[in-house]
């Protein structure tokens, strides 16, 4: 399972896989997101800078020397304002050293990275290679723009996006994509689980 540690983000991907999915919920929730008039156009998905592939690199070397046996456990991105404007944001990536027992998160964008934070993880995390997926950031972000994230963001051009990489079925499953798209002040988001290894849609529709 992908909880958080010390009250620290150690990604909530438990929750958006393996939760119940609510198809009517969803529906209205869709629908609530919709109610208002559109203020701009969008007609593709907003830039956000390095792909996870491309951020992962400096992370994987910050990750080596802090940990040797540093594995990835997870990464999540967060876009404010997904009309994209302002800055592209960095990556958050997650890794789990088994020799020490540490959680370290890393930042990387534009060919840079660092550590955040590291702590002691009370139980060892799940971890994957990077071999064992193969849709990158950007392709997932575009299965959700065309399940229907492409006119939330249209028509709300001020929503929000969050993408997290981590593993299905608290880390028993493969990787995945869960990518979420809210309006701000509202509690429901507008969620597409995406198989990292091929693209094939998990869960179309989701409310968290």
């Amino acid at each position: 399972m992908i909880q958080l540690l010390e009250n620290r983000w150690v990604f909530p991907l438990a929750v958006a896989v393996t939760g119940v999915v609510v198809i009517i919920a969803g529906v209205l929730a869709y629908d609530e997101f919709m109610a208002r008039p559109a203020v701009g156009a969008t007609v593709s998905p907003p830039d956000t800078g390095d792909t996870v592939r491309t951020a992962l690199r400096p992370a994987s070397r910050v990750a080596a020397r802090w940990r040797t046996d540093a594995e990835l456990t997870g990464a999540l991105i967060h876009i404010e304002g997904a009309e994209g404007t302002g800055d592209a944001p960095d990556w958050t990536f997650q890794f789990f050293s088994p020799s020490s027992g540490s959680v370290g998160l890393i930042s990387a964008g534009r060919g840079e990275a660092s550590l955040l934070h590291e702590s002691r993880a009370p139980y060892a995390l799940p971890t994957f290679a990077s071999e064992t997926w193969s849709v990158d950031s950007d392709e997932a972000l575009g299965i959700w723009w065309r399940q229907g994230g492409g006119y939330l963001v249209t028509r709300r051009p001020d929503s929000e996006i969050t993408m997290r990489l981590g593993l299905a079925d608290e880390g028993r499953g493969g990787p995945v994509w869960v990518v979420s798209g809210s309006v701000p002040g509202q509690q429901s988001a507008f969620s597409v689980t995406v198989d990292a290894t091929d693209g094939s849609i998990i869960e179309p529709l989701e409310t968290e």
